[in-house]
């Protein structure tokens, strides 16, 4: 009924299972995976409408008002699902273990001829109307494209904080890093934009430098250093 990317189950009974299994792992793997707590709890969430749509439609005559509220409750959980997929679990930090844990295929290590970018990418980075949101947006080539065309290439966003630490972030910079190795948090997309909410971080100066990698990981080298006070 679904496996649209391959790797979710067919059946709702199946997608729901994998669900209760990303729900039993994920709260220990927020920090080290860079979930923000928000995805997680929008996540449970939708975990337990969907769980109770179907334990209703299993005890219950069924009815239009019940199909379409279990078809809604699904689509919802799978959207979610095929979200924090791309947004977080193809991260270099994922190892093999931790995909075969979360029910998905482990990644074979197989030669390829794909080479690391190198070309640099910028964006604009801006305050988002309102407190403790910064927009990351416009992501753009400085120099290229001239990465590999075979590969499939994410956005790294690299970034940092000045201030004191905080449960979210514990990692806090002394001052501007002298390039993006010295930033200590990633988030990979293949958007061209993403919205931070920095919540606990306000007056806090933010830091931040984009790179490509490729499907393996790869990184390319990283683009000019841009920065903002987060209000």
């Amino acid at each position: 009924m679904y496996n649209r990317k391959g790797w979710l189950p067919k059946s709702r009974k199946g997608v729901l299972n994998m669900a209760k299994v990303w729900d039993t792992v994920l709260p220990a793997k927020l920090l080290a995976w860079d979930i923000p707590p928000a995805e997680y709890r929008e996540f449970h969430d939708l975990v337990i409408i969907a769980r109770a749509a179907l334990e209703e439609a299993e005890q219950s005559p069924r009815s239009e008002i019940l199909n379409t509220k279990v078809r809604v409750a699904f689509e919802n959980l799978v959207e979610k699902m095929l979200f924090l997929h791309e947004q977080y679990f193809n991260s270099p930090f994922l190892t093999r273990i931790d995909r075969v844990t979360l029910g998905l295929t482990a990644k074979r290590k197989a030669w390829s001829p794909i080479l690391a970018p190198d070309a640099q990418i910028i964006c604009d980075l801006v305050a988002a109307g309102g407190p403790h949101l910064i927009l990351v947006r416009r992501i753009r080539y400085l120099t290229g494209p001239s990465t590999d065309p075979r590969a499939d290439v994410w956005h790294e966003i690299c970034y940092g904080f000045t201030g004191a630490p905080t449960a979210a972030h514990p990692c806090q910079l002394d001052g501007e890093p002298a390039s993006g190795d010295g930033l200590f948090y990633r988030l990979r997309t293949r958007r061209r934009s993403h919205e931070f909410d920095f919540q606990g971080e306000s007056g806090s100066r933010l830091f931040v430098t984009l790179r490509l990698t490729n499907d393996k990981g790869d990184p390319g080298p990283y683009g000019p250093l841009a920065t903002i006070v987060i209000p």
